[in-house]
């Protein structure tokens, strides 16, 4: 499969969407995610979560691994207006804490943000500068739990 990592799955109409299961809606939130943005500097994983969400009607956004990370993730959100981001902790230009405290405080991003990480002081920190959900041990298809089906 290809994967155009600026806009996968790109549709005219939006996405139906997939309703977030009762117990983790949080005010002031998306009841439906339609679009996810996708930041990790891994293919492979990015891959892999591309796979996993071709069965939700969702539109998907992928940062480009290749590209500065920090530098896309403003743009694509900015774009696509995405109701769910999963946020890696780690990547090689940037900390997903300083992405979600950014994105949280001087973006005024609404949406869902999934802590994504390794790392269990990572994983914290995200969640105190206002990630949503953790994904532990980047277990992607645990997060597919959050979701109705």
């Amino acid at each position: 499969m290809a994967l155009d990592y600026r806009c996968f799955m790109c549709v005219e109409q939006p996405a139906a969407g997939v309703r977030l299961k009762a117990e983790y809606l949080k005010p002031g939130r998306p009841e439906v995610i339609r679009t996810i943005l996708l930041v990790d500097d891994n293919p492979d994983y990015l891959n892999t979560a591309l796979m996993m969400l071709e069965d939700y009607s969702v539109k998907v956004v992928a940062v480009d691994t290749k590209l500065l990370i920090r530098e896309q993730v403003f743009k694509l959100v900015n774009e696509h207006k995405p109701d769910l981001i999963v946020m890696d902790g780690q990547m090689p230009d940037v900390l997903g804490v300083e992405l979600v405290k950014e994105l949280r405080q001087n973006f005024g991003y609404h949406g869902y943000i999934a802590a994504n990480s390794l790392s269990g002081k990572q994983m914290r920190m995200m969640m105190e500068e206002g990630a949503d959900f953790k994904i532990e041990n980047k277990r992607f298809f645990k997060f597919l739990g959050y979701l109705e089906t």
